[in-house]
């Protein structure tokens, strides 16, 4: 083989050293020689997604995720690497972008040269779009529709989010909102799924989190946004999984993930709020599959979807009513000790959240009062009925 044939990759004038190079086993080896190979220039390190694989590992396999990240794993030595040629004035900068500062804590005595800028209040607008840049996405895109009602809907759906506690600027889902409009433009109305579905399957890999280290834990978190809509909890700002993965660590994971947004101070905490529609919507389809998991409450979502038109087209709610008693009906007497009404209730929502013919109002203020439950017209369906449900104890 003639090497002085071979066009040899960024750059490198010596085929030897190239050899040399890419045969190591070894990540940060192989990393380390790399960038001695280029002392003389200044590296710029940009990484995306830095936890993405971390993130994969985690959903599926706790134990392996551990001694990736551990001490001697190839994930510190990675970081390490590169920390070394930026102390030998090789790497002139570094940026990392991810979604869960998870493997922040685990690389700080190898990598402690970076600063974690996520809640910075001045980057809060950089995460999503404002009100402002929706409006005139609107304005661009959707030339004969009215900007207002279409801005009315996709605020309720898409927006929200809070990423730094000294913000005062909520914004929107970026994926969300350009996929509503790239729908709204082929179809000239409001999309009949609410999320991309290629979204949808990251938020599948999500609930994956949910059964980790103490589910039962995890479960109370989720009944308590269920019920409540909020939960409080300490910002986690770094996770380590070599101490306790305690309740603030695993609610901080959710804001992390978008699953829950800033909504106030609690001196020293905060409170959590679950952000818009689309996300309740999620939290819906959490709870149902894991009351399916856990307590075999077993339904099929054709049912419900088929019992859920029954109710919109005739007005007949018995179908409906008949799946899920016919599901607590799989629940032992241990089971009733901790399922109690509002379990039952978030049942009954979860479940009608499957078809997608109603916006779900659960507490939703009327006049002075506060109803149970609202079954609201939803475009592009439009039922034919709405309801109005109201849940009470039988005291006999």
């Amino acid at each position: 083989m003639n090497s002085n044939r071979i066009k040899l990759p960024y750059g490198i004038s010596n085929f030897e050293r190239m050899i040399r190079i890419t045969s190591e086993t070894s990540p940060n080896t192989m990393l380390m020689k790399l960038f001695r190979a280029y002392r003389k220039y200044k590296i710029y390190v940009i990484i995306d997604e830095y936890d993405h694989f971390a993130n994969e590992i985690l959903a599926f396999n706790f134990k392996e995720f551990k001694s990736f990240i551990s001490k001697n794993g190839f994930v510190r030595k990675f970081y390490e690497t590169i920390k070394t040629a930026d102390g030998d004035g090789i790497v002139e900068y570094f940026f990392g972008s991810g979604v869960t500062p998870i493997t922040l804590d685990s690389l700080t005595s190898g990598f402690n040269i970076a600063e974690n800028l996520t809640s910075k209040k001045d980057l809060n607008k950089m995460f999503g779009f404002t009100a402002q840049e929706v409006e005139q996405l609107i304005c661009l895109s959707l030339l004969d529709v009215s900007s207002e009602s279409v801005m009315k809907d996709i605020k309720k759906m898409y927006n929200g989010y809070l990423f730094s506690r000294y913000a005062d600027e909520r914004i929107y889902n970026p994926d969300m909102v350009l996929y509503y409009l790239n729908e709204f433009l082929e179809n000239n109305e409001q999309p009949n799924e609410l999320i991309d579905t290629n979204i949808s399957s990251d938020y599948g890999k999500i609930k994956k989190l949910f059964a980790l280290q103490e589910p039962f834990r995890n479960s109370q978190v989720l009944d308590k946004l269920m019920e409540f809509g909020e939960t409080s909890a300490t910002l986690t700002q770094e996770f380590s999984f070599e101490r306790n993965f305690n309740r603030d660590d695993f609610v901080s994971l959710l804001f992390y993930l978008g699953i829950v947004s800033i909504n106030r101070d609690n001196l020293d905490a905060l409170i959590f709020s679950i952000p818009n529609y689309v996300i309740k919507s999620i939290y819906r389809a959490f709870f149902i599959d894991f009351i399916n998991t856990e307590k075999k409450l077993e339904f099929d979502t054709y049912d419900v979807k088929t019992a859920i038109r029954e109710l919109a087209q005739k007005n007949q709610i018995k179908p409906f009513l008949n799946l899920i008693e016919n599901a607590l009906k799989n629940l032992s007497n241990q089971d009733y000790k901790i399922f109690d009404e509002k379990h039952i209730k978030a049942l009954f929502i979860g479940s009608a959240s499957l078809s997608n013919l109603y916006f779900i109002k659960s507490e939703q203020e009327i006049e002075t009062n506060y109803t149970d439950i609202l079954f609201l017209y939803r475009p592009t369906f439009f039922p034919k009925y709405q309801f109005i449900f109201e849940f009470r104890r039988n005291r006999n």
